[in-house]
């Protein structure tokens, strides 16, 4: 079988806590194998946020 990849924009609730007014944040995933569950592309975009925030 032929794995694909896909990308991906996620619209994704943000908020910093319980007291705070959230909002929508768009997201670009890239390169998503359609054989990937939908946590494990949760996992890709928190792997690219955190690198986004290291550096």
């Amino acid at each position: 079988m032929e794995h694909t990849s896909i990308n991906v924009n996620l619209k994704v609730w943000r908020q910093k806590n319980n007291q705070a007014k959230g909002e929508f944040k768009m997201y670009k995933v890239e390169n998503i194998s359609t054989e990937m569950s939908f946590l494990e592309m949760f996992d890709v975009l928190n792997e690219q946020l955190n690198v986004q925030y290291v550096y």
